[in-house]
């Protein structure tokens, strides 16, 4: 059902807005209709340009390209082809996952749903490899129809007068221009949203504070980081069924003041190296104690090495030569200091 709802919308909204109602409508614009076919195709185009690509315009250039094809097919055989094109391209894009699958019926589920069209076709060409050939088209146009037998004439009705255009008078211009006015000010009405820009309990040296002494702790000079301080919770995902709960229960000043007073802060450090390996650290501090609540940082192997290489191990000395004392050190392991009295006492 995805498949074909990711392929029927994008085919129905694009190719009626930008072929079916676009063409027409910039024909008399512009009273050309081959800079009509042009504008058309390459606006289509450039809707598709929000991807990231090198050239920036490439990807409006290309679909425009595109554009102006399918708006030369749907003048000379209909809107039809074009909706079958767009409707096969955008199923397949959202068939692809399906027919990757190593499930069976995933890909035939997928390839019957982005194939669809491709059924009739089928059928069409079974049917004239059976019988030879398409049918005559002899009785099909409209010159092929009977003439029509002229009605009696009627008695005369009453003529019915169709009123023109009236183009708006200047007071319902001025009324529109006032609804117009209206509605932009309405935009700049303040609005109190929840969790919008909230007063930080902790400033970013308050802040800075504990994470620094914990990254000490860690072995880590904080003083070449740059400092980041902001609230740990975004009121997104699981966040938001909380700010649901709280507009429920207090109004929206209370519930922003909850949320600024029981919000962790999270100080992140950031330092480039000369390899352009990047290293973050990021601490999260409680506002109301200043104790640190979580640590985390991921740093890439090379440049962990450069912060503080691994303190070699104490190894065991080698144990003693057969007939000698052992001359173990006060820090070697009660393991070695058997296995030299055992060797000692073999050899003797």
């Amino acid at each position: 059902m995805y498949v074909l709802l990711g392929g029927y919308l994008p085919a129905v909204s694009e190719e009626f807005m930008f072929r079916m109602f676009a063409i027409p409508f910039l024909r008399k614009l512009v009273r050309w209709l081959p800079a009509a076919i042009v504008l058309a195709g390459f606006v289509w185009g450039f809707g598709h340009a929000g991807y990231p690509n090198q050239p920036f315009f490439i990807r409006g250039l290309e679909v425009g390209i595109g554009g102006v094809a399918l708006g030369l097919i749907m003048l000379r055989w209909g809107i039809l082809p074009t909706l079958i094109w767009h409707y096969s391209v955008d199923a397949m894009y959202s068939a692809l996952l399906l027919l990757r699958s190593h499930s069976l019926y995933f890909q035939l589920s997928g390839a019957a749903s982005a194939g669809i069209f491709v059924v009739p076709i089928l059928v069409a060409l079974g049917a004239y490899w059976r019988s030879g050939g398409f049918d005559p088209a002899t009785g099909l146009l409209n010159g092929d129809e009977p003439a029509a037998v002229e009605a009696p004439p009627e008695a005369p009705r009453a003529t019915v007068h169709v009123l023109d255009y009236w183009p708006m008078s200047g007071r319902m211009r001025l009324a529109a221009l006032a609804i117009f006015v209206i509605g932009l000010a309405a935009a700049l009405i303040p609005a109190a949203h929840f969790g919008d820009s909230p007063a930080y309990k902790l400033t970013a040296g308050q802040a800075r504070a504990p994470a620094d002494a914990f990254l000490r702790a860690q072995g880590v000079d904080p003083g070449a980081y740059r400092e980041v301080t902001y609230p740990e919770t975004h009121w997104g995902g699981n966040d938001s069924l909380t700010g649901k709960y709280f507009l429920e229960h207090r109004p929206l000043s209370a519930a922003s003041k909850l949320f600024e007073q029981y919000r962790p802060v999270q100080y992140w450090a950031t330092r480039y190296f000369k390899s352009l390996e990047k290293e973050e650290f990021l601490v999260t501090v409680n506002p109301d104690s200043g104790k640190v609540l979580g640590f985390h940082h991921d740093i890439p192997r090379i440049a962990r090495a450069r912060i503080s290489r691994p303190k070699p191990r104490a190894r065991s000395p080698p144990p003693s030569p057969p007939g000698k004392a052992s001359t173990s050190k006060p820090w070697t392991s009660k393991r070695a200091s058997r296995k030299s009295a055992r060797r000692g006492a073999t050899s003797a």
